[in-house]
């Protein structure tokens, strides 16, 4: 809905003065038309204006259909236009440009509520993807700054607000994926670069605008299962995933030998008495060793006993969560298309390093930890 409200809505937002006749009815299936042929076959890339547009409302019409019953169950009646076709051909004047953007307008608002009404995560949903696709598709290239505050904290800090409240309903690790690739064209804008240096936008902007429509339906593909979140990554992506992992369970290891520290100590201390007095108080060489012995072992088996459920408990209830985080961090690495391959890209704890040919290598490197056998 919204790639077809942007295709339709007029440069000027503001409705023409109101014509002294309506607009006349026109045959929206002419007679055939004499075309030029072509020595190919054309794809989706090569359709004029007026079947891109057909495909555009054709797609909405069965996305309409497949909520139609969803909406009725609810009791609730959205009609669906039945003027689209005939004011596409109208799209030369004012008021049919006007009239078109209108009914797309007033139909986006009336299946939007009452989505909303009949079930808040399909309504949630039907949101989301609109804010998603308005995020990759409104900038212009001749306006940074609609680039810019479109990405703000603000809309993105929404947008991933959504997709986590969402995350259980949607395609596995997409929610992630794309929330780390959003925050990464977040960063990227707040300090925005081409190859290197600073981003020249009358040289490039047309480019960043491009490239950002690019993502935003790859964005739109990982949220509605067309494509797999880890079918992006490579098997290197799995490796240093589970180096990544392996990082965050050794802080968490240290954190739980911190949190043990008054028990292990006390121990320690019992064992230490106990070695102390095995070699005063008794005579026999061989039983100062035996006692000795005793103290030591039985320091070992209460403070492994300790220590190792503790371990358990807590990684038990930890691991599957950590690996999920790690592979939704490493698709969204994956997924992401920045308009500098060479950009700095930290979500809090990873950068992009160069590689000797100037562009994005694929190993990641943490600032805060290295994955095992790192230099």
């Amino acid at each position: 809905m919204a790639e077809l409200y942007a295709k339709v809505k007029p440069d000027t937002l503001q409705p023409p003065e109101a014509p002294d006749a309506p607009l006349p009815n026109v045959n929206p299936a002419p007679g055939p038309r004499r075309i030029q042929l072509q020595d190919d076959l054309p794809g989706l890339g090569k359709l004029q204006d007026q079947q891109e547009l057909q495909l555009l409302i054709d797609r909405v019409n069965v996305g309409y259909h497949h909520l139609e019953l969803v909406i009725s169950h609810a009791g609730l009646a959205v009609s669906a236009p039945q003027d689209w076709a005939s004011l596409t051909y109208q799209r030369a004047s004012a008021e049919g440009s006007y009239q078109l953007a209108r009914s797309v307008l007033q139909f986006h608002t009336d299946l939007l509520v009452a989505l909303t009404a009949c079930d808040h995560q399909v309504g949630l949903g039907y949101g989301l993807g609109r804010a998603v696709a308005d995020l990759s598709m409104r900038p212009r290239a001749g306006n940074q700054a609609s680039l810019t505050d479109d990405l703000r904290s603000g809309r993105v800090k929404t947008i991933v607000g959504w997709l986590r409240e969402l995350h259980t309903v949607l395609p596995a690790h997409s929610a992630g994926a794309v929330m780390g690739s959003i925050t990464q064209w977040q960063q990227w804008a707040a300090s925005p670069t081409w190859n290197g240096a600073t981003l020249d936008w009358d040289a490039h902007g047309s480019d960043v605008v491009g490239l950002l429509a690019n993502q935003g339906k790859r964005w739109r593909l990982l949220l509605t299962g067309q494509i797999a979140a880890l079918d992006q990554l490579s098997p290197e992506g799995y490796v240093q995933a589970a180096g990544y992992m392996v990082g965050r369970i050794r802080e968490i290891l240290q954190r739980l030998l911190a949190q043990y520290w008054p028990w292990v100590t006390v121990i320690t201390l019992v064992m230490v008495a106990g070695v102390v007095g095995s070699l005063l108080l008794l005579h026999s060489p061989a039983t100062k060793g035996i006692g000795v012995a005793i103290s030591i072992f039985g320091w070992l088996g209460v403070t492994g006993r300790s220590v190792s459920g503790g371990l358990q408990r807590t990684l038990s209830h930890v691991e599957q969560s950590l690996w999920d985080a790690e592979l939704d961090l490493a698709a969204a690495w994956a997924t992401t298309m920045l308009p500098d391959a060479d950009a700095d890209r930290q979500l809090h704890e990873a950068q992009a390093p160069r590689s000797p040919f100037g562009q994005t290598a694929s190993r990641r490197v943490l600032r805060r930890r290295q994955p095992p056998g790192h230099p």
